[in-house]
């Protein structure tokens, strides 16, 4: 039998065709497991699936395969080879990177390139990127989606991006659509938070498959991102904006924060506070702060023990808080509980209340472009055939 796969598109607003559709793009891959999930008999479960194949969305495998079970065998199901592609676009601190992405997660050609210095600078850069992927690519693009360091609201402004160094709001989705229209590409935009775009992706195909209720920290090139998937779907808050859970205080007499505050879990537990004073260049950065954890000088061994203090005050707060059955640490914070530093796990364990969610690591190489990408594609996948 295959792996479960979430319905993370909201079924209520999804069609059938967008459910099937769904769980052929997360993993589903035998016709008589999607017709289970989906309620429908053989028939139907076989009409929808040839509505997606004349769509051009899925292939339908002519010849039954073995499952490995007892009972008939049954047709194998896929993404189609000429179905659509997104483009995913990230924007961070230290670069900017493009793919693009078929349906099932595969990711066909990437590129990457330093971030420049101003907004509308890193929007023609997309732009440039995404021309050189798309000029020789036969197939159609279909999306685009933007992955942000910033809380991005439902306009697809980008809010705080202050580690981008950009200090007022940005409209950065149609700064983007406005860069790509120029090159040519006039497709659909959508912008999001980075680390809403990665917990979506590790949910959807990486270590959050099973889990309802995911809280996902990551660090980036600066500060702590983070994120809260519930009930199979993305948190967003009343204005687009929720999950900025790393404003937590986890030190209220601590190092002062770009949000006004002081002692923000962005601020104490990111890549400077465990190489601070003697803070490297961006680029060196990650790998510094990487060499401080496993290393035995006492300084780093102080360094390391107050971060994982900070980390697990936060992590106990929100799983008090919000009770998620899974909590997945990307970046730093995934360093941190596979290195065993301070015993994190063991922190969150004997402070949380009722019941401590697991703690693993993420398993995405790629999940910020990857979640980018699950954005782009969301509209195709609440209702493909344009019902």
């Amino acid at each position: 039998m295959d792996a479960p796969a979430p319905e993370t598109v909201d079924t209520a607003a999804a069609t059938t065709a967008g459910r099937a559709l769904m769980l052929v793009h997360t993993g589903t891959g035998r016709r008589a497991e999607l017709t289970r999930r989906l309620g429908l008999t053989r028939t139907g479960g076989a009409k929808v699936l040839a509505e997606l194949e004349q769509a051009g969305l899925v292939e339908v495998d002519d010849r039954p395969a073995p499952s490995g079970s007892r009972g008939r065998p049954s047709h194998l199901v896929g993404p189609a080879r000429q179905a659509p592609l997104a483009l995913a676009a990230s924007i961070s601190a230290r670069r900017v990177a493009v793919a693009l992405v078929g349906l099932g997660g595969s990711v066909v050609a990437t590129a990457t390139s330093p971030t420049p210095a101003t907004p509308d600078a890193a929007a023609r850069l997309v732009a440039t990127l995404a021309h050189t992927l798309v000029v020789d690519e036969r197939r159609p693009l279909r999306t685009v989606g933007i992955a942000v360091a910033s809380a991005v609201d439902g306009d697809g402004r980008a809010l705080a991006g202050h580690h981008l160094g950009w200090d007022t709001p940005v409209p950065v989705r149609q700064l983007v659509a406005d860069a790509l229209d120029a090159v040519g590409i006039r497709v659909p935009v959508v912008a999001h938070n980075d680390a809403d775009c990665a917990a979506l992706a590790e949910h959807r195909r990486g270590a959050g498959r099973n889990a309802r209720h995911l809280l996902y920290l990551t660090s980036g090139d600066r500060g702590i991102g983070g994120a809260l998937v519930t009930n199979g779907l993305p948190y967003r808050g009343h204005a687009g904006t929720g999950s900025e859970l790393t404003h937590l205080t986890v030190d209220p007499r601590g190092r002062p924060c770009h949000c006004g505050n002081r002692g923000c879990l962005d601020v104490e537990a990111d890549a400077t506070a465990l190489v601070h004073p003697a803070t490297p260049a961006l680029g060196e950065l990650d790998r510094a702060a990487r060499r401080v954890i496993v290393s035995d000088a006492p300084a780093d061994r102080d360094a390391v023990a107050r971060v994982t203090a900070h980390l697990a005050t936060a992590l106990v707060g929100l799983v008090n808080i919000l009770n998620p059955d899974l909590v997945i640490l990307a970046g730093l914070p995934g360093e941190l509980l596979r290195a065993g530093a301070g015993s994190l796990a063991e922190q969150v364990r004997a402070r949380t209340l009722l019941r401590t969610a697991p703690l693993t690591t993420a398993t995405l190489d790629d999940a910020i472009l990857l979640g980018a990408a699950e954005y782009a594609f969301d509209p195709l996948l609440r209702d493909p055939l344009g019902s």
